[in-house]
């Protein structure tokens, strides 16, 4: 294995994928997978007690059986016996 300077131009060859950015380029003798990073897209939400940025290209967000769990009669929030109609604030903005 050896390092190599990074790409700047388009070698000759083939494509592999879909797009410039993010696309893997072939020739008879090599294959380079060595992309630059994309360029972040960053968005900030306003949040208490303090703002919060992330990069929308490496950023998920991700719910999980929210409203069965956490907000809904019998769930695990109401088993325990804690008053779960807070939690369900947020149901509305995330549909």
């Amino acid at each position: 294995m050896k390092a190599t300077k990074k790409r700047v131009d388009i070698p000759t060859g083939g494509q592999l994928g879909l797009g410039r950015q993010f696309a893997w380029w072939a020739t008879e003798g090599d294959v380079n997978m060595a992309m630059p990073a994309p360029e972040p897209v960053p968005v900030t939400i306003a949040c208490a007690p303090q703002n919060v940025t992330v990069d929308l290209l490496r950023t998920a967000v991700i719910v999980i059986d929210m409203q069965n769990d956490f907000c809904a009669p019998g769930g695990w929030v109401d088993h325990l016996g804690a008053d779960f109609r807070p939690d369900r604030k947020p149901i509305k903005p995330l549909r």
